[in-house]
């Protein structure tokens, strides 16, 4: 509000506020005159690239000081920890973590098709250097089910093309004795091994370095173009995926991995073919680990959660117990149940990961790099929201990069946020990314001392703890007669993706999806609904007119505001046109006059005005019922005196209320133009209102606001309509001239001149 401005406020007849705005009319000139306004100039790209160097590089001592602290979080968070009230929650939170890393990471490395180990890696190495990076303080970095598959399909086509040995689901290097089967996690005596393994950290380098770069040139808003429909509906589709993947395991099966289109009905038409020689010791184990996970995880922690100081570690209790089974039992030289085999000790030496070939699966590192921000940003964006902190999107591409980047050195695999460990951590009430360096001490441990504990682990164990992580991605179905309800684009971008990736592929299914989002929006745009605007009982309130019925809904003769609720650009402005003239002229058809043939025009005196149906005296015509315009270009005409065509109350003017049109390209502009035109031919004058700053560059910039030699100010944008019955109508003529008309039930005379009121934007 100016600070011309005044505003008093009175009870009205029906008990509520009653605002009235006092203020004089500044033309656009006068405003900027007045409060010293400037317009910032207009920069190129060129020099917006050298400003932006510039800022970053100039700094002083200070600067630096904070730009440094900003690139390592943890020092803030030190030291403001609360080391009486935090320690024990983030000790608690670790170690529970820990108990869901471990089972995890040793399952989710066989999705990426390298041997267990490398998961208790990509445990301990990604969230340990995330703490020093990462601004969340609740996200549990390491292996993710979804990135995992997607890098063992890679791996997977890679060594296919390389001509190895297939891959099966079970795990690598299986013995060819049914009855004695292990999985040999060596990884320097066989030739699969080193390949898959150099495919896994080769990837997760290039992912790890795609994010880097994605936060040095500031692209975190890149999640914003993946809508949440399509986020939960491609997870929920990849949850699919991962746990026909494990069924193979459950059933005691090995079936070879496909790749390509039509995967998952192919890998069901393999375990049918194979479904007889199911074993049923792995059938039991897993089956009774299944249950046990899911009445621990979602019937007794889940019901009980309120009355639990903390959750019961089910995948521990799972695990350990199918330990003990399978060692005592020896399932595996018995009943030939595969289990996880021996496990090396000790951490690798850092080695430079090989980037032969990379340029074969540099598409698949991008997909994967970002999946992996987009999934991790999303949880970290809402556990900011909800404990009060604040995450910087850029500084968390910086944290990913180098978790990944830096941890492939030492043989881990990318990956992201689980949902499940991320929950597990909020829920037990930890603090800090500090629970994040006990739960990779735990790990620690574990790869320096108890690795030969996991020996006799079933696989089949492991095969369950995935499946239950993954079901309550399923949830996501019960959002489908919400997304119905609320915007069936998003309900059917929902469907098309879970098909596609479930029945195609989960690449062809994030293709298709991120080409339907697009394609909703662009149909969106081009169906963009148009409407005229009326007030609302003669105030400066304006409504829809074509959705809203009232007798209080009030139409001031002569004057149609249309707005248009979409961009400009070249998808809709056929629409636009056609909305435009369909609302706003009375017949609905645009009547072709030649105004240079026009000699008399007559005016009807309406009679639906309101106030009783009297006429404000500043809309009288002045007692002309005809004027003799000769050859006079209508765009000169008086307002009083334009054509009516027979209809009861002539359109004379018509404003386009442009608040929702911060954008417009160059069809926009031209159809501008055309619409301008058409309308001068009836003898409309046309008017641009709430015109965003930016648009009004462009239609600058485009030479349609370019001064005239007929304009009185150097700058000439569009603004708005005010109503009080003081009315004060500015608008551009697209033919040079610039005009405004002023009708005042105080002073009866019209004036005419080249004045443009300067406005915020809104409709007033």
């Amino acid at each position: 509000m100016l600070p011309e401005e005044k505003m008093d406020t009175e009870l009205a007849n029906n008990g509520r506020q009653k605002i009235i705005i006092d203020r004089p009319a500044y033309s656009q000139k006068e405003m900027i005159s007045a409060y010293d306004l400037r317009w910032e100039a207009e920069l190129s790209l060129a020099e917006r690239i050298k400003k932006c160097i510039r800022n970053r590089l100039t700094c002083t001592a200070g600067c630096w000081k904070g730009r440094l602290l900003g690139f390592f979080p943890f020092v803030e968070v030190m030291r403001t920890y609360n080391w009486r009230s935090w320690l024990v929650l983030d000790l608690i939170s670790g170690i529970s973590m820990s108990v869901v890393h471990i089972p995890q990471g040793m399952g989710f490395a066989l999705l990426t098709s390298v041997p267990p180990v490398y998961g208790l890696y990509s445990s301990f190495f990604p969230p340990l250097i995330y703490f020093f990076f990462g601004t969340s303080r609740h996200l549990s970095m390491g292996t993710m089910a979804l990135v995992s598959l997607m890098i063992g399909s890679t791996v997977n086509r890679e060594v296919e093309r390389r001509g190895l040995a297939a891959i099966p689901l079970l795990g690598d290097n299986s013995s060819a004795n049914p009855t004695n089967r292990t999985v040999d996690v060596r990884t320097t005596t066989d030739d699969d091994d080193d390949v898959k393994v150099a495919v896994a950290v080769s990837i997760s380098l290039l992912v790890g370095c795609i994010q880097f770069l994605m936060g040095v040139v500031g692209l975190g808003s890149v999640a914003t173009f993946m809508s949440m429909p399509f986020i939960g509906s491609f997870l929920t589709a990849a949850a699919v995926h991962i746990i026909a993947s494990q069924v193979p395991a459950v059933l005691g099966l090995t079936v070879d991995r496909r790749s390509g289109l039509l995967t998952l009905p192919l890998t069901f038409e393999s375990i049918f073919r194979r479904i007889d020689e199911t074993n049923l010791a792995s059938l039991v184990i897993g089956l009774t680990s299944l249950v046990v996970l899911v009445v621990l995880k979602n019937g007794i922690n889940e019901r009980c959660r309120s009355r639990m100081k903390a959750p019961i570690p089910a995948e521990l209790i799972v695990v350990v117990i199918g330990i003990l089974t399978s060692h005592y039992l020896r399932v595996n030289d018995v009943y030939g149940t595969e289990i996880i085999g021996a496990i090396p000790t000790g951490i690798p030496p850092p080695r430079l990961p090989p980037m032969t070939d990379v340029q074969m699966y540099i598409v698949d590192s991008v997909i994967i790099a970002t999946i992996s921000f987009v999934i991790s940003i999303s949880m970290a964006k809402l556990l900011a929201k909800k404990h009060g902190y604040a995450i910087d999107v850029n500084q968390e591409l910086f944290a990913y990069g180098l978790s990944y980047g830096l941890s492939s050195f030492f043989g881990c695999f990318a990956g992201a946020q689980a949902p499940p460990r991320t929950l597990l951590h909020d829920s037990l009430g930890g603090k800090t990314q500090l629970s994040s360096l006990f739960s990779c001490s735990v790990v620690l441990i574990v790869c320096l001392f108890m690795g030969r504990l996991f020996y006799s682990l079933p696989v089949p164990v492991l095969a369950a703890v995935i499946i239950v992580a993954l079901l309550p991605m399923f949830e996501q179905f019960q959002q489908l007669p919400t997304l119905w309800r609320v915007n069936k684009y998003d309900f059917f971008v929902w469907i098309i993706t879970f098909s596609s990736a479930v029945i195609l592929n989960i690449t062809s299914g994030l293709v298709i999806g991120m080409a339907t989002s697009i394609f909703f929006v662009v149909f969106q745009a081009h169906f963009a609904f148009g409407s005229t605007l009326v007030s609302l009982d003669d105030s400066d309130i304006f409504l829809t007119k074509d959705r809203l019925h009232s007798d209080r809904l009030v139409e001031y003769p002569g004057i149609q505001v249309f707005r248009f609720d979409a961009q400009l650009f070249f998808v809709n402005v056929e629409k636009f046109k056609t909305q435009l003239f369909r609302k706003t002229l009375k017949d609905g058809a645009l009547l072709q006059i030649d105004p240079y043939q026009i000699s008399t025009l007559t005016v009807d005196q309406p009679d639906n005005l309101p106030n009783g149906g009297q006429q404000p005296d500043g809309l009288a015509a002045k007692d002309v019922t005809s004027v003799d315009v000769g050859s006079t270009e209508l765009g000169d005409i008086p307002l009083e005196v334009l054509p009516h065509h027979g209809r009861k109350t002539a359109n004379r003017a018509v404003i386009l209320d442009c608040s929702a049109m911060s954008y417009v390209d160059i069809m926009g502009v031209n159809a501008l133009k055309m619409v301008s035109s058409d309308l001068l031919k009836l003898g409309i004058r046309f008017s641009l209102a709430c015109v965003p700053s930016t648009m009004a560059r462009r239609l600058e910039s485009a030479g349609v606001l370019s001064p005239t030699v007929n304009d009185r100010d150097n700058r000439r944008p569009m603004f708005t309509l005010f109503i009080d019955y003081d009315i004060h109508f500015p608008y551009k003529r697209f033919d040079g001239g610039s005009t405004t008309s002023n009708y005042n039930n105080n002073n009866n005379d019209y004036e005419e001149d080249a004045q443009v009121i300067y406005y915020d934007g809104t409709m007033s």
